[in-house]
């Protein structure tokens, strides 16, 4: 239905889908114009720039994993303003849903908040569509492991 193109730094999922165009990088630190902020790591960003389609219909924020973080997208923000709807993955991480925050307010989004991932839309999404993709992440979440759910979302009893 469309074409997909991946950014990947391992090379364990390069190649693994043939109608998917990969571009492969690696990790690098990269260093923040504020002083005050720390360095974060991210993607090379570019070997792969210029191998970038001039537009996209939709990003999907997968990567890398949470041990190397995705702070770093918000250094290239500029390269992807023009991009329609975003999909910001694991955002029960709270770093992750900070992106998307971030994101949003830098682009002017609006941000459809689900269970594990977010959608970032320049235009308001039809409520018929909203429910369909409500009812599907939570058939998503009822087949997840009640350990898996509760590392992110641990609700305390409370007492009356």
């Amino acid at each position: 239905y469309c074409k997909v193109t991946s950014i990947e730094h391992n090379d364990d999922f390069l190649g693994l889908y043939p109608e998917v165009s990969y571009l492969s990088t690696k990790i690098v630190e990269l260093e923040s114009e504020n002083q005050t902020s720390p360095s974060c790591r991210w993607y090379d960003f570019k070997p792969i720039s210029d191998k970038l389609a001039a537009s996209y219909s939709i990003l999907l924020v997968d990567g890398p994993p949470a041990d190397v973080g995705r702070e770093g997208l918000l250094f290239h923000l500029d390269h992807f303003s023009s991009i329609p709807i975003w999909i910001v993955d694991d955002v029960l991480r709270e770093k992750d849903q900070r992106i998307a925050n971030i994101i949003c307010l830098e682009l002017g989004l609006i941000q459809y908040r689900f269970w594990n991932f977010s959608l970032l839309t320049k235009k308001p999404i039809p409520s018929k569509i909203l429910e369909k993709i409500h009812s599907k992440s939570l058939e998503v979440l009822s087949s997840q492991s009640k350990e898996y759910v509760q590392r992110y979302y641990t609700l305390e009893k409370r007492g009356d």
